[in-house]
């Protein structure tokens, strides 16, 4: 599971307090040289959880979870660069325009020792 598996769902979890979560792994590295493809994965990454849900596979799969407003959250090992900034802000508003909860954020760094 990860970003560079584009048709996976890396993950999906509900909160006890009903949260739907469905999480994006990625261990990519943000340098300049491959910054350019890095955000390429993730677009297609974040189109292929708005296909999951918009097509109604997440209902299929887990119907129970149907009713609830889902949540897109990246899961990022490296410190997103300015450039993947701007891009993720742009696709907060493109996902959020569909009716889905964005979020991103870092993993603690003893959490991916082995990445």
């Amino acid at each position: 599971m990860s970003i560079s598996d584009e048709h996976i769902i890396d993950l999906v979890s509900k909160s006890p307090d009903g949260k739907v979560t469905l999480s994006v792994a990625d261990h990519l590295p943000w340098d300049a040289e491959a910054e350019g493809d890095h955000l390429v994965q993730l677009q297609a990454k974040l189109n292929r959880y708005l296909d999951f849900m918009n097509g109604g596979e997440l209902a299929d799969k887990f119907p129970e979870l149907a009713d609830h407003r889902p949540i897109i959250r990246v899961h990022f090992v490296h410190t997103p660069s300015p450039t993947a900034e701007r891009f993720l802000a742009l696709a907060a508003r493109s996902i959020q325009a569909e009716g889905v909860d964005f979020t991103y954020g870092l993993l603690p760094s003893d959490s991916h020792q082995n990445v």
